[in-house]
């Protein structure tokens, strides 16, 4: 299972999305981007897999700059790493950072 996320430029998490197959020609599942957004694909481990997608907004907040998904709780260890796919301003170009 892949799991995206796009999230503010500021690791706020609007929509989640999980997905089992996609075609290769796409990035990422999101046909429309908020301006601002930044889509992320996280890496995928059992316990977000577990994780409802409406939740994700709630439990964790993406950290752009160490490319971490990180708990909303403080003081708890990142959850697990990520992958920037692309920045709203940069549809055409889809990053690569890791």
């Amino acid at each position: 299972m892949r799991i995206f996320a796009q999230c503010d430029s500021e690791g706020n998490i609007l929509s989640t999305a999980k997905v089992k197959v996609m075609a290769e020609e796409l990035d990422h599942p999101f046909s429309d981007l908020e301006e601002e957004a930044v889509v992320v694909e996280i890496e995928s481990i059992p316990e977000l897999e577990a994780t409802v997608c409406h939740e994700f907004d709630e439990l964790y907040i993406v950290d752009l700059k160490s490319q971490e998904l990180k708990t909303k709780t403080p003081g708890k260890e990142p959850v697990t790493k990520i992958n920037i796919l692309s920045r709203s301003s940069d549809l055409s170009i889809g990053l690569d950072l890791i």
